[in-house]
């Protein structure tokens, strides 16, 4: 896989436990799938088969968290515009 660190991202819990990722760069929200490797709690979003480093979470954020779980993608492209949508959650637990 190659791993790249192409927009800045923030990640929080929602109202409902999920996790959720704001994205700067818009275009990620479209990700397919988000990876979490257990290893070193970094998160990496698939987009057009490249992996793209996202950050690392905290130990207390990915507790709980299972494979398959859906991850909630936002960004604001715009001062009046939202754009979110959902991806699979893959743990990897190397």
């Amino acid at each position: 896989m190659r791993y790249q660190h192409d927009t800045e991202a923030g990640f929080i819990r929602n109202h409902q436990g999920q996790i959720a990722i704001y994205l700067e760069d818009p275009g990620f929200v479209r990700s397919e799938t988000i990876v979490l490797n257990m290893a070193d709690l970094s998160l990496h979003a698939v987009l057009f088969e490249n992996t793209h480093s996202l950050g690392r979470i905290s130990p207390q954020m990915a507790s709980g968290l299972r494979h398959g779980d859906p991850v909630t993608l936002y960004a604001r492209p715009s001062r009046d515009v939202v754009i979110d949508m959902r991806a699979p959650l893959s743990i990897q637990v190397q």
